[in-house]
């Protein structure tokens, strides 16, 4: 198992990848984190919604398991909508193996928590995330499991797609009827 970013997937090629799958590579973990380009301009990913789809079918291709990660909230207010289509567009296109949810903390010495600062990039409050989570989640037409399990998410939910999803948006609309207060607050990560 590799972390490896779509760039480095591109640079490999299929033939690459196979020969990594020869030598035992079972699984790439890629952070896709947006499918919409603005936000992946945005937050200078360095690559486009069409390459990181095409990194994602080639991975398959090869024949390793892929586990893609999206980063709730990483599009803000402004572009919190787009984020979420755009996202599960892309998705739906790789169906990967796994899809991973994270949500955006700002970190120390970035450039999103100077914008966030400067009052140039809103953070989604938690009812915001969890709603563009269910965006998301509702248009997602893959057969990929889903896991939450980590301390940046206002709820953990897993499933396997697409029979768990109607359980998954059960979860989602039940947090979005608790108070803001009872989730953690926003606050500033390490490095």
């Amino acid at each position: 198992t590799v972390y490896g970013s779509s760039k480095y997937i591109h640079r490999k090629g299929i033939k690459d990848l196979s020969r990594l799958r020869d030598a035992g590579l079972t699984r790439i973990h890629v952070g896709l984190e947006s499918g919409d380009d603005e936000v992946l301009r945005r937050i200078k990913k360095g690559t486009t919604a069409v390459e990181q789809i095409e990194a994602g079918l080639w991975v398959k291709e090869a024949g390793i398991e892929l586990s893609e990660y999206v980063m709730l909230g990483i599009g803000g207010r402004e572009r919190s909508f787009e984020h979420a289509v755009e996202t599960a567009k892309a998705l739906n296109e790789i169906d990967p193996h796994f899809i991973r949810f994270r949500t955006f903390l700002p970190k120390i010495n970035t450039l999103l928590l100077h914008e966030i600062r400067k009052g140039r990039f809103q953070v989604l409050s938690a009812h915001e995330v969890l709603e563009e989570w269910q965006l998301i989640i509702k248009q997602l037409e893959v057969t990929s499991e889903i896991h939450s399990d980590h301390y940046t998410n206002y709820i953990n939910i897993s499933g396997k797609m697409p029979q768990d999803k109607d359980e998954m948006l059960a979860q989602i609309r039940e947090a979005l009827k608790w108070d803001e207060n009872r989730f953690r607050p926003v606050y500033v990560g390490t490095e």
